[in-house]
């Protein structure tokens, strides 16, 4: 797909400013852009979806779309901890394996 993001080579620039990795592990599944598990200096935990070539409001309306849908409640959604226009950074979520063993 043209003007995506897949295959990005990852960089500490599609973090925010003053932030920066401590390790980085890519994730797979993603259909148009690099998504990474990535470890911050302070001890936090994120996942950072990237492209370059991106659309420049593509990660800005995914985050809206994320806030609307944790305001409404009812999903679990990651916390949106910064948006720009070459990528998105979100809250790593613990994977849950709900208990359906009754």
């Amino acid at each position: 797909m043209a003007g995506t993001g897949k295959g990005e080579v990852w960089s500490d620039d599609f973090l925010p400013d003053g932030v920066s990795s401590a390790s980085v592990t890519p994730l797979s599944g993603g259909a148009v852009n690099s998504t990474w598990l990535v470890g911050l200096t302070d001890g936090r935990r994120v996942v950072v979806k990237a492209g370059r070539r991106a659309p420049a409001t593509l990660f800005t309306t995914e985050a809206a779309g994320l806030r609307t849908l944790a305001d409404r409640g009812g999903l679990h959604t990651p916390e949106v901890l910064h948006a720009g226009p070459r990528s998105i950074v979100l809250a790593a979520l613990d994977p849950a394996v709900p208990d359906t063993a009754r």
